[in-house]
Protein backbone atom coordinates (compact mmCIF):
# COMPACT_ATOMS: atom_id res chain seq x y z
CA UNK A 1 0.00 0.00 0.00
CA UNK A 2 1.12 3.63 -0.56
CA UNK A 3 2.00 4.76 2.71
CA UNK A 4 1.35 8.18 1.46
CA UNK A 5 -1.95 7.61 0.11
CA UNK A 6 -2.88 6.02 3.82
CA UNK A 7 -5.14 8.22 5.58
CA UNK A 8 -3.93 7.00 9.02
CA UNK A 9 0.05 7.36 8.31
CA UNK A 10 -0.05 10.69 7.01
CA UNK A 11 -2.08 12.07 10.62
CA UNK A 12 -0.03 10.69 12.55
CA UNK A 13 3.00 11.95 10.50
CA UNK A 14 1.03 15.79 10.88
CA UNK A 15 0.99 15.25 14.50
CA UNK A 16 4.94 14.22 14.88
CA UNK A 17 5.58 17.05 13.27
CA UNK A 18 3.51 19.08 15.26
CA UNK A 19 5.16 17.90 18.15
CA UNK A 20 8.67 18.70 16.46
CA UNK A 21 7.42 22.07 15.64
CA UNK A 22 6.38 22.91 19.19
CA UNK A 23 9.83 21.17 20.75
CA UNK A 24 11.85 23.55 18.55
CA UNK A 25 9.88 26.83 19.59
CA UNK A 26 9.96 26.08 23.44
CA UNK A 27 13.99 25.04 22.43
CA UNK A 28 14.37 28.96 21.17
CA UNK A 29 12.68 29.76 23.92
CA UNK A 30 15.03 28.49 26.55
CA UNK A 31 17.95 29.20 24.27
CA UNK A 32 16.72 32.63 25.06
CA UNK A 33 16.02 32.39 28.49
CA UNK A 34 19.56 31.32 28.61
CA UNK A 35 20.70 34.01 26.97
CA UNK A 36 19.38 36.16 29.42
CA UNK A 37 20.29 34.30 32.42
CA UNK A 38 23.91 34.24 31.28
CA UNK A 39 23.70 37.86 31.12
CA UNK A 40 22.52 38.37 34.43
CA UNK A 41 25.56 36.11 35.92
CA UNK A 42 27.94 37.36 33.93
CA UNK A 43 26.86 41.01 33.28
CA UNK A 44 26.83 42.95 30.66
CA UNK A 45 29.49 43.79 27.43
CA UNK A 46 30.57 46.83 26.73
CA UNK A 47 27.90 49.59 26.72
CA UNK A 48 26.34 49.36 22.92
CA UNK A 49 22.95 50.61 21.73
CA UNK A 50 23.37 49.12 18.24
CA UNK A 51 20.04 48.95 16.73
CA UNK A 52 16.68 50.70 16.51
CA UNK A 53 12.65 49.82 15.64
CA UNK A 54 10.57 51.68 13.55
CA UNK A 55 9.29 54.30 16.60
CA UNK A 56 5.60 53.52 17.55
CA UNK A 57 3.20 56.46 16.43
CA UNK A 58 1.59 57.04 20.44
CA UNK A 59 1.98 56.11 23.91
CA UNK A 60 -0.56 54.04 26.05
CA UNK A 61 -1.97 56.90 27.41
CA UNK A 62 -2.46 58.51 23.44
CA UNK A 63 0.49 61.05 24.04
CA UNK A 64 2.71 61.21 20.98
CA UNK A 65 5.70 58.92 20.53
CA UNK A 66 9.37 60.96 21.60
CA UNK A 67 11.93 60.14 18.78
CA UNK A 68 14.70 60.64 21.44
CA UNK A 69 13.22 57.81 23.52
CA UNK A 70 15.60 54.60 23.21
CA UNK A 71 12.93 51.94 21.86
CA UNK A 72 13.11 48.18 23.15
CA UNK A 73 11.25 46.30 20.56
CA UNK A 74 7.95 48.00 19.15
CA UNK A 75 6.09 48.59 22.26
CA UNK A 76 8.58 49.80 25.22
CA UNK A 77 10.34 52.90 25.29
CA UNK A 78 13.27 54.16 27.66
CA UNK A 79 13.02 58.88 28.10
CA UNK A 80 16.85 58.45 28.86
CA UNK A 81 17.12 61.73 29.86
CA UNK A 82 15.01 61.77 33.06
CA UNK A 83 16.84 59.01 34.45
CA UNK A 84 18.14 59.25 38.07
CA UNK A 85 21.94 60.78 37.84
CA UNK A 86 23.33 57.17 38.96
CA UNK A 87 21.46 55.16 36.46
CA UNK A 88 22.88 54.23 32.70
CA UNK A 89 21.16 52.67 29.49
CA UNK A 90 24.20 50.33 29.23
CA UNK A 91 22.51 48.54 26.04
CA UNK A 92 19.19 47.75 24.03
CA UNK A 93 19.79 45.05 21.80
CA UNK A 94 17.38 42.58 19.71
CA UNK A 95 17.81 39.42 20.71
CA UNK A 96 15.75 37.13 17.97
CA UNK A 97 14.09 39.59 15.35
CA UNK A 98 12.17 36.17 14.23
CA UNK A 99 10.87 35.59 17.51
CA UNK A 100 9.89 39.30 18.21
CA UNK A 101 12.40 39.19 21.65
CA UNK A 102 14.50 42.57 22.89
CA UNK A 103 16.69 43.02 25.68
CA UNK A 104 18.04 46.42 27.17
CA UNK A 105 20.47 47.11 30.88
CA UNK A 106 19.83 49.88 32.92
CA UNK A 107 22.77 49.85 34.93
CA UNK A 108 23.08 51.54 38.50
CA UNK A 109 26.32 53.17 39.99
CA UNK A 110 30.20 53.06 38.32
CA UNK A 111 30.62 50.01 36.31
CA UNK A 112 33.39 48.04 36.73
CA UNK A 113 35.59 47.28 33.49
CA UNK A 114 36.10 43.24 33.62
CA UNK A 115 36.01 40.89 30.89
CA UNK A 116 34.42 37.22 30.23
CA UNK A 117 34.38 34.26 28.04
CA UNK A 118 31.50 33.81 25.77
CA UNK A 119 30.01 30.69 24.50
CA UNK A 120 32.42 30.39 21.90
CA UNK A 121 35.57 30.90 24.73
CA UNK A 122 35.97 34.41 23.18
CA UNK A 123 37.30 36.95 25.41
CA UNK A 124 34.80 39.96 25.95
CA UNK A 125 34.44 43.15 27.55
CA UNK A 126 31.57 44.22 29.99
CA UNK A 127 30.40 46.62 32.54
CA UNK A 128 30.07 45.16 35.94
CA UNK A 129 27.61 47.03 37.66
CA UNK A 130 26.43 47.08 42.28
CA UNK A 131 23.18 46.99 40.66
CA UNK A 132 21.27 46.05 37.12
CA UNK A 133 17.57 46.72 35.63
CA UNK A 134 17.45 43.58 33.04
CA UNK A 135 14.59 44.26 30.34
CA UNK A 136 13.26 41.51 28.37
CA UNK A 137 10.42 42.11 26.01
CA UNK A 138 8.78 39.81 23.10
CA UNK A 139 5.99 40.53 20.95
CA UNK A 140 3.44 37.49 21.65
CA UNK A 141 0.76 38.06 19.06
CA UNK A 142 -2.22 37.26 21.90
CA UNK A 143 -2.65 38.05 25.39
CA UNK A 144 -3.06 33.99 26.11
CA UNK A 145 0.31 33.82 24.03
CA UNK A 146 2.00 36.33 26.16
CA UNK A 147 0.46 35.37 29.39
CA UNK A 148 1.91 31.96 28.62
CA UNK A 149 5.15 33.76 27.64
CA UNK A 150 5.54 34.78 31.47
CA UNK A 151 4.70 31.52 32.54
CA UNK A 152 7.68 29.94 30.67
CA UNK A 153 9.62 32.86 31.74
CA UNK A 154 8.87 32.43 34.83
CA UNK A 155 9.93 28.56 35.62
CA UNK A 156 13.08 29.54 33.92
CA UNK A 157 14.23 32.27 35.62
CA UNK A 158 12.74 30.81 38.75
CA UNK A 159 15.29 27.95 38.49
CA UNK A 160 17.82 29.83 38.81
CA UNK A 161 17.52 31.38 42.23
CA UNK A 162 18.11 29.38 45.63
CA UNK A 163 14.47 31.70 47.10
CA UNK A 164 11.54 32.63 44.88
CA UNK A 165 8.71 34.59 46.78
CA UNK A 166 5.49 36.46 45.53
CA UNK A 167 5.16 39.82 46.87
CA UNK A 168 2.23 42.49 46.49
CA UNK A 169 1.78 43.26 42.63
CA UNK A 170 2.25 47.15 41.77
CA UNK A 171 0.21 48.92 40.25
CA UNK A 172 2.11 52.15 38.16
CA UNK A 173 0.49 55.00 36.10
CA UNK A 174 1.44 55.35 32.63
CA UNK A 175 -0.21 59.03 31.70
CA UNK A 176 -4.02 58.48 32.11
CA UNK A 177 -3.29 54.49 31.98
CA UNK A 178 -2.07 52.02 35.06
CA UNK A 179 -0.28 48.87 34.52
CA UNK A 180 -0.39 46.02 36.64
CA UNK A 181 2.94 44.59 37.62
CA UNK A 182 3.52 40.78 39.11
CA UNK A 183 6.08 40.66 41.04
CA UNK A 184 8.16 38.19 42.96
CA UNK A 185 11.67 38.77 45.20
CA UNK A 186 14.86 36.34 45.66
CA UNK A 187 18.30 35.31 46.35
CA UNK A 188 20.86 33.58 44.61
CA UNK A 189 22.90 31.40 46.21
CA UNK A 190 27.26 31.03 46.02
CA UNK A 191 27.75 30.40 42.23
CA UNK A 192 24.12 30.93 40.87
CA UNK A 193 25.49 34.59 39.96
CA UNK A 194 29.19 36.04 39.91
CA UNK A 195 27.96 39.54 40.64
CA UNK A 196 24.72 39.56 42.60
CA UNK A 197 22.89 38.41 45.38
CA UNK A 198 19.32 39.38 45.10
CA UNK A 199 16.64 40.40 43.15
CA UNK A 200 12.92 41.83 42.35
CA UNK A 201 11.46 40.73 38.74
CA UNK A 202 7.96 42.30 37.58
CA UNK A 203 6.27 40.22 34.91
CA UNK A 204 3.15 42.18 32.77
CA UNK A 205 1.58 42.51 29.48
CA UNK A 206 0.72 45.18 27.71
CA UNK A 207 -1.47 45.58 23.67
CA UNK A 208 -0.10 41.59 23.34
CA UNK A 209 4.02 41.84 24.39
CA UNK A 210 4.88 40.11 27.75
CA UNK A 211 7.47 42.51 29.53
CA UNK A 212 10.02 41.48 32.21
CA UNK A 213 12.04 43.41 34.28
CA UNK A 214 14.23 42.06 36.66
CA UNK A 215 16.29 44.28 39.27
CA UNK A 216 19.72 42.60 40.44
CA UNK A 217 21.83 44.16 42.91
CA UNK A 218 24.91 43.03 45.17
CA UNK A 219 25.77 43.69 48.69
CA UNK A 220 27.64 47.06 48.28
CA UNK A 221 24.37 49.16 47.26
CA UNK A 222 23.44 48.32 51.25
CA UNK A 223 19.58 48.06 49.24
CA UNK A 224 16.58 46.96 51.54
CA UNK A 225 14.03 45.23 48.84
CA UNK A 226 12.11 48.12 50.08
CA UNK A 227 15.06 50.30 48.54
CA UNK A 228 14.68 48.10 45.20
CA UNK A 229 10.77 48.71 45.17
CA UNK A 230 11.81 52.23 45.13
CA UNK A 231 14.76 52.23 42.86
CA UNK A 232 12.10 50.13 40.04
CA UNK A 233 9.36 52.44 40.36
CA UNK A 234 11.40 55.62 39.95
CA UNK A 235 13.20 53.80 36.99
CA UNK A 236 9.73 52.72 34.98
CA UNK A 237 8.52 56.12 35.26
CA UNK A 238 10.95 57.03 32.97
CA UNK A 239 9.56 53.54 30.45
CA UNK A 240 6.87 54.40 28.05
CA UNK A 241 4.62 51.92 26.48
CA UNK A 242 3.19 51.92 23.19
CA UNK A 243 -0.54 51.23 21.86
Amino acid sequence: MDRWNNSEYTERDRREQEIEAKKRKIGILINILLGLLVAITFGSCASRIAYQVSAPMVTLSGDQWEPEWLNVGKKLGIDAEYLPNDWTVDYVEEISASDKVYMALVGYGTPEKTTYLDMDKNEKERNRYPAGLYVMTRGSGSLSKAEADLKEWQSVQQSGCESWQEISPLMLGQGDSTVKYQCFSYSYSDGQSEDYTDGIILYTVVSNWAFSFQLDWNESTNWTQEDALEQIQTILSCFRYAQ
